[in-house]
């Protein structure tokens, strides 16, 4: 077979045309590799979180809100003010997530507790079943799980602005018989609010005392220099990031 070498506007096309097909294949090769892979933060510390703990790259500003605790005190945005908080959403009829995930952070609490960290830290049970869940009902049920930690309740107009501001979800489930029978499908992540009163970070189920206990000494000392929040009106807030389930 008699071969014809290439002329030269050939050769350049060729040429042309490995050099497009090489390019396509490289792009092709990153696109596949961000979609197995999610970007993410160059900085360190975000990778040296679980998986499990999903720290905000830029913390949230939560939306004003006006509750009640099972001390019937009002709760508002600023009582996170000076401090760390866990925020888990739940009902006292909740049979399984409910209670497990209250003792998980009775765990935790009680941890850092005999570390002596919890002077600037609290733990915040807030009902998604405020029409059974009274201020007299809460304040026998969580504090079994520890005199520390607050049940809060209130009308559903404010209940649902704070649980929208989080992403928050939840579900009534009824049964047959009883009106007042049913079961609600919920969220199941703990919250972390910062001394900002802003969301800085969720910890995802199945939750883990060790994980969340090191994840949160990481985080609150990463962030530490970010205290309190300031008397003016909350619009003048800004972030200062660095770089920024179901029942």
């Amino acid at each position: 077979m008699t071969l014809f070498p290439l002329s030269p506007s050939r050769w350049q096309s060729a040429r042309f045309l490995l050099a497009v097909g090489t390019l396509f294949l490289l792009l092709g090769f990153l696109l596949a590799k961000t979609v197995r892979e999610p970007s993410q933060p160059a900085d360190p510390f975000f990778n040296s979180l679980h998986p499990h703990t999903q720290l905000l790259l830029q913390a949230q500003l939560l939306t004003p809100f006006a509750l009640t605790d099972h001390h019937q005190r009002t709760v508002t945005l600023f009582s996170f003010n000076k401090k760390w908080t866990f925020l888990y959403f739940g009902y006292t009829h909740c049979h399984s997530d409910c209670p497990q995930t209250l003792q998980i952070l009775k765990q935790v609490y009680d941890l850092i507790e005999q570390a002596e960290e919890v002077e600037n830290t609290q733990v915040l049970f807030i009902t998604v079943d405020p029409q059974r869940d009274t201020v007299a009902q809460l304040a026998n049920y969580v504090p079994s799980f520890s005199r520390h930690f607050l049940g809060v309740t209130g009308k559903l107009n404010p209940l649902t602005q704070l649980t929208q501001s989080l992403n928050v979800t939840y579900q009534r489930v009824s049964k047959q018989g009883s009106e007042n029978d049913y079961t609600l499908d919920h969220t199941t992540s703990i919250f972390l609010i910062d001394p900002l009163g802003r969301l800085r970070a969720r910890f995802l189920p199945p939750h883990v005392t060790d994980i969340i206990v090191s994840d949160f000494r990481k985080i609150r000392e990463h962030y530490a220099e970010e205290c309190c929040l300031p008397s003016e009106p909350l619009k003048t807030i800004f972030i200062k990031g660095k770089n920024g389930d179901k029942e």
